[in-house]
């Protein structure tokens, strides 16, 4: 192996000043003005290391950029340009430190294995903290002023002012918020933070007021669940509260607690009703003073701080309930259409009277239950009370086994009170029957109700006053004659008995003492069906 040896340096050239050595001991190679230690110029000037052992070989270059350059694999290892940029993978770098293709490593010296890198794949930027997870409770964090300002830690929570966040996101501090600036307005934004005494959740829209007609709107499924309002009115189901409270939908409550207390000018509840006309709502309101409130329900009305209840319209009926507590009483309240006049229609008093100014119309099969009371020491077969009515009906006279006899008057009249039927009859005949004899009864008929069929069977008797009986009849017994209306079991009628002054008080049969203008009255009561 050849040696050079320099010794007595003056300045001296070889191979064609290729090479310059200068008297100061600065070494020029394709210069002869060194003016560093080692210089050298040309085109693309480099140093190449070759490498014997390991076959790995490289340049140091110097063109538009400084390069390390890969021999063996063609490559700008590293690249620093004019601007001082350094390229890795690049040698265009665009910034003061450009890395194109590949990652990041920092390696921890104290524990064997235990990195991080930094790289950017396709379209992802990614940190990866401890890959091989040789810590198992690794975090991310991002600090200011040696504080961590972020954390991400192994569970992928992520904590803002504070290093162990305890749930996907955690923003801690004194007074934590998250504010949203709208960019498409001006001087818009909203926040989300926390009270800095009670830890109450608080969100603020339009924060500083800086736009009209700002609200919060709450969105589920692509459309808008509840909507509140800058004058503090709350929508569900409606974008358009007219209320502070406005539901457009079905709402189940289970406890509703109207807080406001003191007289108010408009209704303290308002649910709204169809839309079809005005005054369909309900409304709720009060009025009253240290001796009691009133309270009004119901709808096409309105009712003030005044105790003034109205109609909303008065093209429609209305209905409402007056709570009285002044009073201890309560009032139904009707009014019907076309007419502004509000009346008192049921009322119920302090002391549990009850005044209705129409009628109480009983369902079929119903009544007045007064299984309450008391009963008696008989046997009772029912307490309630399921019917009343009176009317008139057509009573009729015939001799047995005859057609009804013809009459001048007959008049009837009934009330029936739950199952006890009483009847009234006044009859006059028209001519003397035909085909009387002492064996033929005298019967009566054509009461509005049959008697209840006893399953021994029993008549019921009645009282009886008469005029004009035939005095010539031949009647077996003893005159004068009492006679005495019977009503048959199961029947709708039954026989005028005479009954003789005899010691024996006999009965008998009466069709002989019937003739032309005789008159009767009767009266009977009995149970029906």
């Amino acid at each position: 192996m050849a040696t050079l040896k320099v010794t007595n340096i003056r300045n001296e050239s070889f191979a064609g000043d290729q090479l310059y050595l200068k008297t100061d001991g600065k070494i020029g190679i394709g210069t002869t003005a060194p003016d560093q230690m080692l210089h050298i110029k040309g085109n693309t000037p480099y140093i190449k290391f070759e490498d014997d052992n390991d076959n790995q070989d490289w340049q140091i270059e110097a063109r538009a950029f400084f390069s390390i350059y890969d021999v063996n694999d063609s490559l700008h290892r590293l690249v620093i340009d004019g601007s001082g940029n350094i390229g890795i993978g690049t040698t265009s770098p665009e910034d003061l430190l450009h890395i194109k293709t590949g990652k990041i490593r920092i390696e921890n010296a104290i524990v064997s294995n235990n990195d991080s890198t930094i790289s950017y794949d396709n379209s992802d930027f990614l940190i990866d903290v401890d890959p091989n997870n040789v810590r198992g409770s690794s975090k991310f964090q991002i600090k200011v002023d040696t504080v961590a300002g972020l954390t991400i830690d192994d569970n992928r929570r992520v904590g803002i002012g504070t290093t162990s966040p305890a749930s996907i996101l955690h923003v801690e501090s004194s007074s934590p918020s998250i504010r949203f600036v709208d960019t498409d307005a001006s001087g818009g934004f909203g926040m989300v933070g926390v009270n800095n005494t009670s830890g109450s959740l608080v969100m603020r829209s339009d924060d500083q007021n800086a736009l009209a007609n700002s609200y919060m709107g709450f969105e589920v499924d692509g459309g808008t669940k509840m909507y509140i309002k800058s004058d503090g009115k709350v929508g569900i189901g409606t974008t358009s509260p007219s209320e502070l409270l406005h539901v457009n939908g079905t709402a189940s409550i289970s406890y509703l607690n109207v807080s406001a207390g003191g007289l108010t000018a408009g209704q303290k509840v308002v649910i709204a009703g169809s839309g079809n006309n005005s005054g369909d709502d309900l409304n709720i309101n009060n009025w009253g003073n240290a001796d009691g409130d009133y309270w009004v329900i119901g709808t096409n009305i309105t009712s003030n701080a005044g105790g003034s209840v109205a109609k909303i319209n008065n093209t429609n009926r209305s209905a409402s309930i007056l709570l009285g507590g002044r009073m201890g009483r309560m009032i139904l309240q009707t009014s019907q259409g076309g007419t502004a006049t509000i009346d008192d229609t049921h009322t119920w008093d302090k002391d549990g009277n009850y005044t209705l100014t129409g009628n109480v119309v009983v369902a079929n099969g119903k009544g007045i239950d007064f299984s309450a009371t008391s009963d008696g020491s008989g046997s009772m077969s029912s307490e309630l009370l399921d019917d009343y009515e009176e009317g008139t009906f057509t009573p009729t006279a015939t001799v047995e086994g005859e057609s009804a006899a013809s009459t001048d008057k007959n008049y009837g009249r009934y009330i029936k009170t739950g199952k006890k039927v009483t009847v009234w009859c006044y009859v006059q005949l028209n001519g003397t029957p035909s085909n009387r004899a002492n064996n033929k009864a005298w019967q009566h008929g054509g009461l509005p109700f049959t008697h209840v069929n006893v399953a021994s069977g029993f008549d019921v008797a009645g009282t009886m006053l008469h005029w004009t009986l035939d005095s010539n009849s031949g009647l077996t017994g003893t005159a004068p004659y009492t006679l005495v209306p019977r009503l048959f079991n199961n029947a709708t009628g039954g026989r005028i008995r005479a009954i003789g002054s005899d010691a024996n008080q006999t009965g008998t049969n009466a069709s002989l003492l019937m003739k032309d203008n005789t008159e009767y009255s009767y009266t009977l009561t009995y149970e029906t069906a």
